[in-house]
């Protein structure tokens, strides 16, 4: 094989390994980002429908005016 296709090869492979890891990476990301989107959904599911100690719902506090 001559010398030019060696140094093509090469970097074509290089090349390559570099996109799977960029690849992996934003695969990573991903998990994580939909980890956390579950993750706030859910907290904003409990306050709002009930996961605050037993009580029907969000409870909010009314001013009374005398």
């Amino acid at each position: 094989m001559c010398e030019r296709s060696k140094v093509v090869i090469l970097g074509l492979l290089k090349w390559r390994d570099k996109l799977e890891n960029s690849l992996a990476k934003a695969r990573h990301r991903e998990k994580v980002l939909w980890a956390s989107l579950v993750v706030s959904w859910m907290l904003i599911a409990m306050f709002f429908l009930g996961g605050n100690g037993g009580s029907n719902g969000l409870k909010l506090k009314t001013l009374e005016l005398a």
